[in-house]
């Protein structure tokens, strides 16, 4: 056939009966897995029995340590984060937003007998649990001792709870809480130090799988740690979503200051969570220890003093070893917050706070300080001070009440609150072989105003 000749049909014909088709090395491969295939039949039948014995297997292995050690690398406790950031809904963003501080009218506090009795366990004026009744709970102090926070919440939620044996060195218990439509036990603990920084521990423990939860307590998977508690596989996480100023996301902090711990015991899910607790230093070997020596048994749990974070003058008397004076008289919707003593300087500071209708954190406060003459550096005593500066006001039986100079520049407390003491003195004064030492402060938030005359009658109500 002529090179330039046009082939006829049956020259076509024939041609293609003599052509043999090779395929490439990639299609020849997509053929050979193509799904009509015999080959790829047989992996089919392959696959769902390999799917039955696996899910056989963990079923089989789901109850020992190997099992559970397996399961750990193909399933995770906390819920997995797509991402290392996320933006925030407007209403997210008007929630991180840091409100400016308000200057409120300045108007005079009244004052008032002291309530007898005024709890920390209270938060927002609402009590952290609806308690059940139980026979020996019924007795106010005793409400709010471990054995009965701790029934009651078991009462509520339906199962025995695992605790800790007692306060440690650093964490004191603070109450506990039951929820019955989820079947979960809150056990809260604090740390607190002399300055007065407040650290949370709260073990969390529930029947079946942990619960569902949002976007705000997931973890990027890079940032999940393998660990045990005792044969139980566990997870450790250090971080969490954070909105820095001026910005419209939250973002993953490694630095953020909490870490948690979660496992599972068969049917039963556990959490360890902890934060703030800077001075501490905690990690996830001090975390494991903790869940490590969770137990069941309620009467082995010892319950301590903390000389940081006391709420009764018979408490502070037994840690301080003297004779303490407490006032009869506070200003109106003040409750006793908390004692702390120092023992190197035998200071004890108790402070009172504003607790209204209208809960403002830190928006008032009555400092009282009471230190033996003893351990009192001279400098200190009213003697010390000059009366043509600060006059002296007489409260009776020889004692004299000093006044200085109230403060007119605003400070901060704990690094979050700009407070003054508006036209207020502090007031010095010996009584009861004690030096004390009182002063006022409040917030421009609150405005409320506690006059000279006021204070003086509040030092004289102290016995």
């Amino acid at each position: 056939m002529s090179p330039n000749a046009i082939p006829n049909e049956e020259q076509i014909e024939a041609l293609l009966s003599e052509v043999r088709l090779e395929p490439g090395a990639k299609l020849e491969r997509r053929l050979r897995s193509a799904p009509w295939t015999p080959q790829a039949a047989a992996r089919r039948r392959g696959v769902a029995v390999l799917s039955i014995a696996l899910l056989a297997l963990a079923l089989l292995m789901a109850g020992t340590p190997l099992g559970r050690a397996w399961a750990e690398q193909f399933f995770h406790f906390f819920p997995t984060a797509t991402s290392n950031s996320f933006p925030l809904s407007t209403q997210e963003m008007e929630m991180a937003a840091v409100p400016g501080q308000s200057v409120q009218p300045i108007f005079d506090v009244k004052i008032a007998p002291v309530s007898p009795w005024a709890s920390r366990n209270l938060i927002g004026g609402q009590a952290m649990i609806t308690p059940v009744p139980l026979a020996g709970c019924d007795d106010p102090i005793l409400a709010y001792q471990f054995a009965c926070q701790a029934a009651n919440a078991e009462a509520l939620a339906g199962f025995q709870a695992k605790h800790l044996p007692g306060d440690t060195n650093d964490w004191f218990f603070k109450g506990a809480w039951g929820i019955q439509e989820t079947q979960e036990i809150w056990f809260s603990y604090q740390a607190v130090s002399f300055l007065g920084t407040h650290a949370n521990l709260t073990i969390s423990q529930g029947v079946g799988d942990f619960p569902a939860e949002d976007k705000w307590s997931a973890v990027p998977e890079s940032a999940i740690k393998s660990v045990h508690v005792g044969d139980y596989p566990a997870e450790y996480v250090q971080g969490g979503f954070v909105v820095f100023s001026g910005t419209t996301a939250a973002v993953w902090s490694s630095d953020d200051l909490s870490q948690r711990l979660r496992w599972k015991e068969g049917q039963r899910w556990f959490e360890i969570d902890e934060e703030n607790a800077y001075w501490l230093k905690p990690g996830v070997a001090d975390l494991v220890a903790l869940a490590k020596s969770m137990t069941y048994e309620r009467g082995a749990y010892q319950q301590r003093v903390n000389p940081n974070d006391m709420t009764s003058f018979k408490d502070a008397e037994t840690v301080t070893g003297f004779d303490l004076l407490e006032p009869g008289l506070l200003p109106e919707d003040f409750h006793l917050a908390n004692l702390r003593y120092d023992a190197k300087a035998q200071e004890l500071r108790a402070q009172y706070l504003f607790k209204g209708a209208l809960y403002l954190p830190h928006a008032g406060g009555l400092v009282v300080t009471e230190t033996p003459l003893g351990a009192v550096s001279p400098d200190r005593l009213p003697e010390a001070h000059l009366l043509d500066a600060t006059g002296r006001s007489p409260l009776g039986d020889g004692i004299g009440i000093y006044m200085l100079a109230p403060s007119k520049e605003p400070w901060t407390m704990d690094d979050s609150f700009t407070v003054w003491k508006p036209d207020v003195p502090q007031l010095i004064w010996k009584q009861g072989g004690l030096l004390v030492e009182m002063y006022y402060y409040a917030v421009p938030d609150y405005g409320g105003r506690l006059n000279e005359s006021d204070m003086l009658t509040i030092a004289k109500s102290f016995k």
